[in-house]
């Protein structure tokens, strides 16, 4: 995850940046965008342990994995000591040792609060706090409720801090999921939302169904908007408008609509979602509208 991030600043100065990260590297994937959320324009999290307070609910599964009794190895061995391995990587590296991680807990099979502090640094909640204004990003999170590492409590509690704060994101928490057989799921429900943010926000400008648009000539405001958005631009000659949400699902269709009075857009919930305009010549434009 070092590696990773220090690519990041190498190479992400003057571009915008999507990344996914899936199951054991949904927090690290997480944690990168909401640190640098400037830089991106899109994350996915695919069943990634969102929030540090998580770990306690799952000491007696990880003591149970090396051993009846203190003291405990910790070695890299039994698949929820792998994943704490693998937050730590994120959370609490130790470049140089080996392993090369501060592992958050001690021989006594207890939580080492000095590790865990460093953790809380990175808390996706407490990373939230420090954002100014609210980031043009587009977030996207799945779990399942059969995870096996109990992670839709704290992939709920994720979401419900980015409804407090405002921040439109897509959550899925799925009642039949699990962790290891929903990659068939959700997987591509990943890929599909960050391929359709990276390729309609106005990067490369093309709908879903039309082809090839036209140079994109309109912006629609308010944006973040509430009830309404209306759109500008010049010699406005509208046709038709649809709006899509990030799974490619047309949500709305409005033919020959009258742009002056605005769009109603109030019985939307809230996200993030694609508006393509069809004007009266065929050309079309695809802008990326947040519903709050």
């Amino acid at each position: 995850m070092e590696e990773v991030e220090s690519k990041y600043n190498t190479y992400s100065r003057r571009e915008k940046w999507s990344i996914m990260g899936h199951s054991m590297g949904g927090f690290g994937a997480m944690k990168i965008a909401l640190k640098y959320p400037e830089k991106f324009i899109g994350v996915s999290a695919l069943s990634g342990p969102l929030n540090i307070t998580w770990i306690d609910d799952l000491l007696p599964e990880i003591r149970a994995e090396h051993g009846s009794s203190a003291p405990y190895d910790f070695i890299y061995s039994g698949n929820v000591t792998k994943l704490i391995y693998s937050m730590a990587g994120a959370f609490s590296p130790n470049p140089g040792a080996i392993p090369p991680i501060l592992f958050p807990l001690n021989s006594e099979g207890n939580t080492d609060r000095s590790v865990l502090g460093l953790w809380e640094q990175h808390n996706p909640i407490n990373l939230i706090r420090n954002w100014q204004g609210n980031p043009d990003m587009a977030i996207h999170t799945y779990c399942g409720d059969l995870d096996e590492f109990e992670l839709a409590k704290p992939n709920k509690m994720f979401s419900d801090t980015l409804d407090k704060y405002n921040l439109p994101h897509t959550y899925r928490q799925d009642p039949n999921g699990d962790h290891i057989n929903s990659l068939f799921t959700s997987l591509p429900q990943g890929i599909n939302f960050l391929y359709q943010v990276m390729d309609t926000a106005q990067i490369r400008n093309y709908t879903f169904a039309d082809g090839i648009a036209s140079v994109n000539s309109y912006s629609v405001y308010p944006n973040p908007a509430n009830e309404m958005f209306f759109i500008s631009g010049d010699n406005i000659s509208i046709g038709q408008i649809s709006v899509f949400n990030l799974s490619g699902q047309k949500v709305m269709q409005i033919d020959n609509p009258i742009v002056e009075r605005g769009i109603n857009i109030g019985k939307l919930g809230s996200g993030i979602y694609l508006v393509s305009l069809k004007d009266l010549t065929g050309n079309t434009s695809t802008l990326r509208l947040i519903k709050k």
